[in-house]
């Protein structure tokens, strides 16, 4: 049975999520967690999907600008700037060359292990997954990337950003460098730029950058940690 202490703080943390931020920039801190969920449930039926939401790409040929999604229509943003609330590798694979736009994978995995479509079966004795598989002898034909979801301010739901493998690097250390001082993701302002950058043979790419902006305040982090929670239990994840 819980003690009355443990109940006491139980029903206080309750308190703290079902309010909102009133004064926040971030539309998502302006509404409760409660309200949220409901929003979710009523217009997705209760479950999200990554691969319904709005997604920010990176472009080719070494561009400067996001393609970034708004209620008008695809634009270019140099800078955005939102709170990360969740990330996956995965892998996937396209038996002709990725071109950037819609078409599903015909082999993707989003445990690193099993992959699921044509070929599909065990990701590391997949010949799609060696080094020098790909059309230029180089790098893998089924490509390891990063999913991120993260709340820009003037959204309630996630933003998908997909960094290619060109780009790992510098997420993994953003990741690890914020780790290394104790800090969550999910508990900070992050800034998304692009840098160009060349490959080894003299192709120009986009590399993506991340910033620390700033650390949530105290009731910002109480809404997020619920919002975090919530997001992951309407995406079916532990």
């Amino acid at each position: 049975m819980a003690s009355t202490k443990t109940k006491a703080k139980e029903t206080e943390t309750e308190k703290e999520t079902s309010l909102a931020i009133k004064d926040s920039s971030y539309a998502l801190f302006r509404s409760s967690v409660e309200d949220t969920a409901e929003a979710i449930k009523v217009n997705v039926g209760g479950n999200l999907d990554a691969t319904g939401l709005p997604k920010m790409s990176i472009p080719s040929g070494g561009g400067s600008s996001f393609d970034y999604p708004t209620l008008e229509g695809i634009e270019p943003k140099k800078n955005v700037e939102g709170v990360i609330v969740g990330f996956n590798d995965f892998r996937a694979f396209w038996e002709k060359d990725y071109d950037g736009g819609q078409a599903p994978p015909d082999c993707y995995s989003n445990d690193l292990q099993t992959g699921i479509g044509d070929p599909g079966g065990e990701c590391s004795a997949c010949p799609n997954s060696q080094w020098g598989s790909d059309s230029k002898g180089s790098g893998q034909a089924c490509t390891l990337k990063r999913r991120l979801l993260f709340i820009p301010e003037d959204r309630t739901l996630p933003v998908v950003l997909d960094v290619p493998p060109s780009s790992l690097k510098p997420a993994r250390e953003y990741f690890l460098n914020l780790a290394s001082f104790g800090k969550k993701f999910f508990h900070t302002v992050t800034k998304f730029s692009l840098e160009t950058d060349k490959s080894g043979d003299g192709i120009k790419y986009s590399k993506l950058k991340l910033e620390r902006v700033r650390d949530l305040d105290e009731g910002e982090k109480v809404l997020i940690d619920s919002y975090e929670k919530s997001i992951k239990e309407s995406m079916g994840q532990n």
